[in-house]
């Protein structure tokens, strides 16, 4: 089972039996019932599966996306991930980033 590692518990989430990410998209990896051991750092929380995927810009982030996902309003995570992403050529080519944002459900036991 791959691993999706977070470097921070943005707003508590990965304590919640449903959570979201914002990640490049990438659309092999990333995809409705693929499951994943998550991580934080190198703490092993739990597994989880995706329930869904959305295709989106960053562009297209919102308030109402970022305080869910990462507890900071727009500006603050456009600028969370423009600092993770720093050497993305779409980032630089574009000013903007394809993401996926996906909805995870933890795995029990």
């Amino acid at each position: 089972m791959e691993k999706l590692t977070f470097s921070t518990n943005w707003n508590g989430k990965l304590w919640a039996d449903c959570f979201t990410t914002i990640r490049l998209y990438n659309p092999n990896k990333y995809k409705t019932g693929a499951k994943f051991e998550i991580w934080l750092k190198k703490d092993y929380m739990h597994k989880a599966v995706i329930i869904d995927v959305k295709k989106l810009k960053m562009s297209q982030l919102n308030d109402w996306i970022c305080a869910l996902d990462t507890g900071y309003n727009l500006a603050e995570t456009q600028n969370v991930l423009k600092t993770m992403y720093k050497d993305n050529e779409e980032l630089k080519r574009t000013g903007d980033l394809t993401l996926s944002y996906v909805l995870l459900k933890k795995l029990k036991g």
